[in-house]
């Protein structure tokens, strides 16, 4: 396993455990256009070097940045009933110039 990714004594964490999904917002569509840069939903212990060689594991593309967001959880009310949302870490990724990652190609 390459230095870097988390691990624990029980398993090991793999690059598509640390990338849990994209976020696609308009937000972050824009981002996209302009700046060259995708957002993901990542591990809550993840750090910038992992999402870092996860995203050139799997997709094969060179990241010249990464910057994380904690959002923490949210308390929402439905019909007087008290909930919570679940608390994410997002991973703001800006890709080398000429490189890009589609996931909506031909839809």
């Amino acid at each position: 396993m390459k230095q870097g990714l988390l691990s624990t004594k029980k398993r090991k964490i793999s690059s598509f455990d640390i990338l849990r999904r994209p976020i696609v917002t308009e937000k972050s569509t824009l981002q996209g256009e302009v700046g060259n840069k995708v957002v993901f939903e990542v591990l809550p212990g993840a750090t910038k070097n992992d999402v870092k060689l996860a995203m050139k594991e799997v997709f094969s593309v060179t990241v010249e940045k990464v910057n994380m967001i904690r959002l923490p959880a949210k308390t929402k009310r439905f019909k007087g009933v008290v909930g919570q949302r679940n608390a994410i870490k997002k991973a703001i990724i800006t890709l080398k110039d000429g490189e890009t990652l589609n996931f909506f190609d031909g839809v």
